[in-house]
């Protein structure tokens, strides 16, 4: 293998270690990079689906933190329809309404008509009577508002306003209750006043919702259970321990963040949470992991791509100096060559040639070989 050969190889290896080990090291920098950015584009997404979420529940806020400042509630201890000790099954009839629980259960009325997605509004005082609009539902004997669930959370509650897990409703529908403290006139606690509001709109707005390309969203209530799951229904309401494994570590997990691993058909998956504060509920968008790494493996691309052009460039520029370098070498050692065969003094043709190939220009060692070996050749001829 000539010098030429040896010189333009070692080079290009040597060039290409180098190339390979920069985009190795930008292709690091920048999945750590990319990965940071997309995270936070996630999280910034989720703040959206949080802030939209709080939009559709403002209006049932408002609305019992105006009903539960009128007079005719703060005032209505001991003026409405008790279940206590009843009896009999008990239903509420308009005609059997003191005139005060009338004018209430007006207001509730005009509260209801104005928003589509209110079910029920109620309100339970501390003494166990209970009003709720609209009329006619049918109570259990001995109904005590007091009793319930809902009623024993919300009061020990350190929130004025408390949203309840959501349940389904006996027509198919999901609602939550969102419920207010009361206080009477004198500023005395009296009870709570609460309306069973609907989300199946907001459920239908969250299936299709798309987040960035692969994106879908998921929703875990205050129990981990699946509100709205977009790309698998069939797990809403399902029981914890029959979800995959990826959507159960999430939904048993404490903490907000990020959690890698396969769906049920093995495909790899990259999952973002954040937890809605004051509701409960968990926020997760779903990625294929595949998206996550597409910014990185363009940039490994483009970096390859650069690289590549480089060394060609190189290696051209490379053989050309090479060229330059090597040739007044291989011309002395040719030169060389012919004086130790003593073939210069074949004829005159060899001996021209011969001191063309040692009319070495310039400077350095390779030169002052050319001078040493003419006068070498002079030395030979006389």
């Amino acid at each position: 293998m000539s010098i030429r050969v040896r010189l333009i190889l070692t080079f290009s290896i040597c060039l290409s270690i180098a190339c390979c080990g920069i985009a190795f090291a930008v292709f690091s920098k920048a999945g750590k990079s990319a990965n940071e950015a997309f995270y936070t584009q996630a999280i910034s997404q989720l703040q959206r689906v949080e802030d939209h979420i709080g939009a559709f529940l403002e209006p049932g806020v408002m609305s019992i933190s105006y009903l539960s400042e009128l007079d005719l509630v703060r005032g209505s201890r001991g003026k409405l329809s008790s279940y206590v000790g009843t009896t009999d099954a008990t239903t509420l009839r308009y005609s059997d309404h003191t005139p005060h629980e009338q004018r209430i259960y007006d207001e509730f009325i005009r509260a209801k008509r104005v928003n589509g997605n209110f079910d029920l509004i109620f309100m339970a005082n501390n003494d166990g009577q209970y009003l709720q609009t609209p009329e006619g539902r049918f109570k259990p004997p001995g109904y005590d508002p007091r009793k319930r669930s809902w009623y024993e959370e919300s009061i020990r509650s350190t929130q004025k306003v408390t949203i309840s897990r959501p349940y389904l409703t006996n027509g198919g529908g999901v609602v939550c209750s969102i419920l207010i403290k009361t206080y009477d006139a004198s500023g005395k606690p009296l009870g709570l006043l609460g309306v069973d509001y609907l989300l199946d709109n907001l459920i239908r707005n969250l299936i299709g919702r798309r987040i960035l390309k692969t994106g879908y969203l998921v929703v875990f209530d205050t129990d981990g259970k699946i509100l709205t799951d977009s790309r698998h229904p069939e797990y809403v309401s399902m029981d914890t321990e029959r979800y995959p494994e990826l959507r159960r570590r999430i939904a048993n997990s404490s903490e907000d963040g990020e959690f890698f691993g396969a769906d049920e058909h093995g495909i790899e998956e990259y999952v973002v949470t954040r937890t809605i504060k004051g509701l409960g509920w968990k926020l997760a968008v779903i990625f294929d992991k595949s998206e996550t790494l597409e910014p990185s493996y363009a940039l490994l691309r483009t970096t390859l791509l650069i690289s590549g052009a480089i060394i060609l460039l190189a290696i051209t520029s490379v053989a050309v100096l090479a060229g330059n370098i090597v040739r007044p070498i291989e011309d002395l050692v040719e030169a060389s060559t012919l004086i130790s065969g003593g073939e210069y003094e074949q004829s005159e043709n060899m001996r021209k040639s011969l001191l063309e190939k040692l009319d070495v220009t310039g400077e350095g060692e390779i030169r002052k070989l050319s001078v040493s070996l003419r006068s070498m050749l002079d030395a030979l001829q006389q």
